[in-house]
């Protein structure tokens, strides 16, 4: 059960790499290929187990007339797939089900490349089923030719510099809860880096990978938590967190995750030059981008006072001058914000 379970959560990886291109190649051409490289990398079924091995293992009765006319024809088309595949196996510590699952968006695009999904929808279908099942014979056979790949490339090599890493998307809007997915390649040969990513102030799982871990190259949905940074002032600010990316032989890479901040736009009415001691005020919040009314939590210095779009009492001392007027995010989705400064 164990390739079909593989099989599957590849599945998903190549639903949202066709769905939503990366920013840049996530095997680019311009990689080093390994001396190392094993012929057989993409040794698969033969053209007389393709249809058998579909009914088997996923229930799919393909069309054998179909396979013998098109199994050599696509087999040539996954020349440099295949490639790739065998320096990724030839990489030291490059598990070969990582670089299974590597390479199978790449065996599927062959399709999107060669059939157009809305005027060729048969063709389409039975190259996407050959492709599959052809995916799933890798899984099964990539094994010898990993063992013997990673005993010529030798021991691990501690790196010294970082792999180069980016995200998909590049940026992450505001509220996003959708898929994301992070990259690596070894920085002088361009080949891809299976890595570990986590994520400050939360733990995020990815479906997709046979581990759960979340790692480079497969996808996983982010609905990411805001973090906490003091302010110089003594407010805060909510940022997006610290991600990062751990290779096994690499440095880590750590960055901040690219994505937009909740933005608020607060007024007070009537405005702070005029608002006198115990005056009633409607300080009002609305988001910057949906202009929908945000609740926040209204503090004269360090005194709560009440809620932002609902009229309040604006009080201190007698004799004393006014204090700052801020607002604090209930939900901790906005930033502080500095409604007016203290009274000088």
């Amino acid at each position: 059960m164990k390739p079909v379970l593989l099989l599957l959560l590849s599945l998903v990886s190549f639903s949202l790499f066709a769905a939503d291109e990366p920013p840049r190649n996530p095997f680019p051409d311009d990689y080093t290929p390994s001396p190392c490289a094993p012929a057989n990398g993409c040794d698969s079924f033969a053209e007389s187990e393709i249809a058998s091995a579909a009914a088997r293992f996923l229930g799919i009765e393909m069309d054998v007339r179909w396979v013998q006319d098109h199994y050599e024809e696509f087999r040539k088309a996954i020349g440099p797939v295949c490639a790739k595949q065998a320096t990724c196996l030839a990489t030291p510590g490059n598990n070969r089900l990582f670089c299974n699952d590597l390479t199978a968006p790449m065996l599927r695009d062959v399709c999107l490349t060669k059939y157009s999904k809305d005027k060729q929808p048969g063709e389409f279908e039975q190259c996407r089923q050959f492709m599959e099942i052809y995916a799933l014979g890798i899984d099964q056979r990539s094994k010898k030719a990993s063992l013997d790949a990673q005993k010529c490339a030798g021991p691990l090599v501690k790196h010294e510099k970082a792999p180069i890493v980016w995200m998909n998307p590049e940026k992450l809007p505001a509220d996003y809860k959708g898929w994301v997915t992070f990259y690596a390649l070894d920085p002088d040969t361009h080949v891809p880096v299976p890595a570990k990513i986590t994520f400050e102030g939360q733990i995020v799982y990815a479906s997709a990978n046979p581990t759960g871990e979340t790692a480079t190259y497969y996808p996983f949905k982010l609905p990411f938590v805001l973090i906490e940074a003091p302010r110089k002032d003594g407010h805060r600010d909510l940022v997006p967190p610290m991600v990062t990316v751990t290779p096994e032989n690499y440095p880590a890479t750590q960055f901040r995750l690219s994505a937009e901040e909740r933005k608020v736009v607060v007024e007070m009415n009537p405005p702070a030059n005029k608002v006198k001691r115990g005056e009633k005020v409607t300080v009002s919040a609305k988001d910057a981008v949906t202009g929908k009314p945000v609740e926040l939590r209204v503090f004269a210095g360090q005194q709560m006072v009440g809620d932002t779009n609902l009229p309040i009492v604006i009080d201190w001392p007698k004799n004393k001058k006014r204090p700052e007027i801020w607002a604090r995010s209930l939900f901790n989705r906005y930033s502080d914000v500095v409604v007016a400064p203290a009274q000088k």
